[in-house]
């Protein structure tokens, strides 16, 4: 597949994680649209979506790409990315976790994780990270392999022309570790107009009052969790909402879910963002795991930690996690953080770019030639010394999907899906 494709042109492409079926990351890549509109340009969100477990066909992120996204032509090779550089001269990389390790592996069927490293983008065009997120306090308390990314992510981050990182602790990983200045910037879903917000949830009125609860099913499980939960709805005197998630769920119903609460409880980072936005008090459940991106939040916007986890439970302050927010101070301090977004954004796309030997673009596809054929065969031994573990996990899934119905049937169809994948491979790869 080639994308030089005329349809393509405009002034910048983005590159995140938007089509991860997960609401936070198809706002957040909506929100960087935005704010390139804003500035006058016209942007294409580059239509990468990887194979993951979770289906993007028919799914909330895929009607809501194809209604507010603007899309480039489908890439799908490592030779679709290069094709790129021909249709525009400034990439974006961001918002959210694209330089989070785990989660960036994981996103890079068909390529490899250092796409969101721009590492396809050539010398002569301009690379900027708009609010670019680790997701980690500190690379280095993670695994080896994350280890070895280290050095991969010191070579390409150094080819960047501009860099802005969402969390303070990103700051501080970039100058500590590689040398990097950079600059703090928000998520890019604050750079949703509110009146593009209101229009997104216009059918989504507010008809009762409650305790909104949107949280993983693992933390719904556990007794601790409950009783905080009661704790809240005792001292409100609201009843409890869960919104559990479904593939099928529009992004416009959480959105109205979170607006019209009175009170939110969550452990997910951008239900926390659009709570702030919509001024609806929130108590955030630690995830321990990724806590310091609600705590760089926090402190950016002047919030008094409003978190809990199991060990506070019995003990936690109840007037002191549902309590009055300052909503003045923090729509000013998010005003304020919005226009130095623009006008950082607006500095570094219309500076002159720095010069940059053009053996970098060899050096570039040498290494995302190797990491490719490492990936592949890595995949080819994994799969062909599991081909009869597969084949059962295959159909196993199969029939299970066939005895079941509803989510239990939608949730064995997605696994059998995955195993039949595999299953093909396997055969075409033992083809004689």
């Amino acid at each position: 597949m080639s994308n030089n494709n005329p349809n393509n042109q405009c002034d910048c492409m983005i590159l995140n994680l938007w089509s991860c079926v997960n609401y936070g990351a198809s706002l957040t890549c909506y929100g960087v649209q935005c704010l390139m509109e804003s500035l006058g340009l016209t942007s294409k969100v580059i239509n990468y979506v990887p194979k993951i477990g979770l289906v993007y066909k028919g799914s909330f992120a895929e009607n809501f790409a194809k209604k507010y996204l603007n899309l480039t032509a489908p890439v799908q090779s490592y030779n679709d990315f290069l094709s790129l550089n021909n249709s525009c001269n400034i990439f974006i990389t961001g918002s959210d976790q694209v330089w989070n390790p785990d989660i960036t592996r994981v996103h890079s069927s068909g390529v490899h994780e250092n796409i969101y490293l721009l590492d396809f983008v050539k010398t002569k065009n301009k690379k900027i990270a708009c609010a670019a997120s680790f997701g980690l306090d500190d690379l280095f308390n993670t695994s080896i392999q994350n280890k070895v990314y280290i050095e991969i992510f010191d070579f390409y981050v150094n080819q960047f022309d501009a860099i802005s990182v969402r969390e303070d602790d990103g700051v501080k990983i970039l100058e500590d570790t590689f040398g990097i200045e950079s600059t703090q910037l928000v998520d890019g879903a604050f750079h949703i107009p509110k009146e593009k917000l209101e229009e997104m949830t216009k059918n989504y009125i507010k008809t009762e009052k409650y305790i909104g609860c949107f949280t993983l099913p693992y933390f719904q499980s556990k007794k601790w969790y409950k009783d905080a939960v009661e704790k809240i709805s005792q001292k409100l005197n609201l009843p409890v909402k869960n919104y559990n998630f479904a593939q099928t769920k529009s992004v416009e119903e959480w959105l109205g879910f979170i607006k019209n609460a009175d009170f939110v409880v969550t452990d997910s980072y951008h239900a926390v963002v659009f709570s702030i936005i919509f001024n609806i008090p929130f108590v955030q459940i630690v995830n321990a795991k990724t806590q310091s991106r609600f705590m760089s939040l926090f402190r950016l916007l002047n919030i008094e930690n409003n978190s809990i986890q199991e060990q506070q439970v019995s003990n936690f302050d109840i007037n002191t996690v549902v309590r009055k927010f300052d909503w003045d101070n923090i729509n000013n301090i998010i005003s304020y953080e919005i226009n130095k977004a623009k006008s950082w954004m607006s500095e570094v796309i219309n500076r002159q770019k720095e010069a940059k030997t053009q053996d970098l673009d060899f050096i570039n596809y040498f290494v995302s030639k190797t990491l490719i054929d490492r990936n592949n065969l890595h995949k080819k031994i994994k799969y062909l010394s599991n081909k009869n573990k597969i084949k059962r996990k295959y159909y196993k899934y199969k029939i299970l999907s066939a005895i079941t119905f509803g989510q239990l049937r939608a949730k064995y169809t997605i696994k059998k899906n995955h195993y039949h994948n595999i299953v093909r491979y396997i055969r075409q790869e033992t083809k004689v």
